[in-house]
């Protein structure tokens, strides 16, 4: 029927027209922010840890941010830093890696704090010193709001897909990517990227 068609072109005009903002919504949302910031009441801002970082406003939650440098430079030790630095002040995140899985980062979270190397943590047998002070370090980073989907690392749609989820689910508002290129470099991306 020509009307239903009609009116469902109409209806779908209207919800793009809800989406259309004019100068003065976009002042007053900025004038919010201004003020949010002022106040340090900001729901964007996510703080690092990092000072250099944090001084420029820290990460905000609507973009995205890129970690690049060569091979053995520190990147993943930088986004674990980062990860337990805003899980530390509250803020949940989630991180998807394509070289580890989650005990492997938990590992590399707690070795500085147990002053273990993350390598003698998960291959060695520790004595009875390095048991004691890992089990401090594990007490110390268990309640943490950091996620990890070692599933979902397949193709960039399922890690889309797990972060949509788990955004409405636990609240996520920082993720980390760690080394995106391998799943480029596998053909494992989305036919549609």
């Amino acid at each position: 029927d020509i009307r239903k068609d009609i009116t469902v072109v109409l209806e779908e005009g209207t919800e793009k027209t809800k989406r259309v903002k004019s100068m003065h919504d976009a002042n007053t949302e900025l004038k919010k922010r201004v003020d949010d910031n002022y106040n340090g009441t900001s729901e964007t801002m996510i703080l690092t840890g990092i000072k250099d970082i944090d001084e420029k406003g820290g990460l905000q939650t609507s973009d995205f941010d890129v970690i690049a440098a060569e091979s053995s430079q520190g990147k993943t030790s930088l986004l674990n830093c980062i990860m337990v630095n805003a899980a530390t002040a509250g803020i949940p995140c989630m991180q998807f890696s394509m070289e580890m899985m989650s005990h492997q980062i938990a590992a590399r979270i707690a070795a500085p704090r147990a002053k273990i190397s993350s390598g003698v943590i998960q291959y060695k047998k520790l004595c009875d010193w390095q048991m004691n002070e890992l089990s401090q370090a594990l007490k110390q980073t268990d309640g943490l709001p950091i996620y990890f989907d070692d599933e979902s690392t397949i193709s960039f749609d399922s890690i889309v897909a797990s972060i949509r989820m788990n955004v409405k689910r636990l609240g996520v508002k920082l993720v980390g990517i760690d080394y995106l290129q391998i799943l480029a470099s596998t053909g494992n991306g989305s036919s549609n990227s």
